[in-house]
């Protein structure tokens, strides 16, 4: 393996666009120079019209560009990234790859879910706790995907089709959304989740990969106390922000706004998974996409 490199990572989520610029060090070990994103939101409205906006479009463009010029000046030597679930669906996703790969030196590829489970899972082995059967969850805007460790050992990577950008763009139509509209979101959520194929032992710990499982630990941590948190607590985090504005989130936790709105959808999601698998606590973990991205790069060197 090749170590000592400089990399760029994107991860183009349906909600979110994320940057890692990072130096794999001579150990295997990844640090850090700077992380960026853009919450653009590619997928709003897809389930309607089946393309993405142009405007997300041609954000998208403007958010690499600009984090090309970050990465140059780091003195990165190679921009890889993936696209998930919106360019996975999107009738136009291949235009917007075709011009990613003309207008910048980003080589994106648009994966599957279950690889989006592999890249996760790459880039948070080495933060599973050991002794305890537990599942990494990405909660993300058009799909979810799970792996699921017992014994230290990996027995399922799946992706789920359902997100909370997804939740948001069909239940919640206003701001708050109400009671009603959150408790439908469950109630898809436990439809998709369904699917999740295990075992009937719980996985007593539930990792929360990405942004909207370290959201959950902020509101969780201000409201009644630091994570881990049980099943009860994010039930009653559901019922929290069904009945307070996008606003009050962004103010409490200094999240965009985009985030606020479509983070009950990231608890629906969570509750149904702890449901399912019967989980005793969960936490939020940083995403684990482009630590995996980079990894796995520098072991192809």
């Amino acid at each position: 393996m090749t170590t000592g490199i400089k990399i760029s990572a994107a991860d183009l989520g349906t909600n979110t666009l994320k940057v890692t610029h990072a130096t794999l060090l001579p150990d295997g070990e990844l640090a850090q120079m700077l992380h960026a994103s853009d919450t653009v939101r590619l997928g709003y409205g897809i389930e309607a019209t089946g393309r993405i906006e142009q405007q997300r479009f041609d954000a998208c463009l403007a958010f690499l560009r600009e984090q090309e010029a970050v990465g140059r000046e780091y003195g990165v030597e190679a921009f890889i990234g993936v696209a998930t679930e919106a360019l996975r669906i999107a009738e136009n996703g291949a235009d917007l790859l075709e011009r990613i790969a003309n207008e910048t030196s980003w080589q994106i590829e648009i994966i599957s879910g279950v690889r989006e489970a592999e890249l996760t899972y790459l880039g948070l082995k080495d933060d599973v706790p050991s002794g305890v059967d537990c599942a990494i969850v990405d909660i993300g805007g058009g799909s979810t995907e799970a792996v699921i460790i017992r014994n230290g050992n990996v027995t399922n990577q799946q992706s789920l089709p359902i997100g909370s950008g997804r939740l948001a763009d069909r239940f919640f139509r206003s701001d708050p959304p109400g009671e009603g509209a959150v408790r439908e979101a469950i109630v898809a959520s436990t439809g998709a989740v369904s699917l999740l194929e295990d075992s009937d032992a719980p996985v007593h710990f539930l990792m929360l990969a990405g942004g909207s499982g370290l959201f959950m630990n902020q509101l969780i941590a201000q409201l009644w106390g630091e994570p881990p948190f049980d099943l009860a607590t994010l039930q009653k985090l559901g019922d929290h922000l069904a009945d307070v504005q996008a606003e009050d989130t962004v103010n409490r936790i200094g999240i965009p706004l985009a985030r606020a709105q479509v983070l009950p959808g990231s608890v629906a999601v969570a509750i149904a998974v702890m449901q399912r698998l019967r989980s005793g606590f969960a936490a939020g973990v940083p995403s684990g996409i482009r630590m995996g991205l980079i990894r796995e790069y520098g072991e192809k060197r």
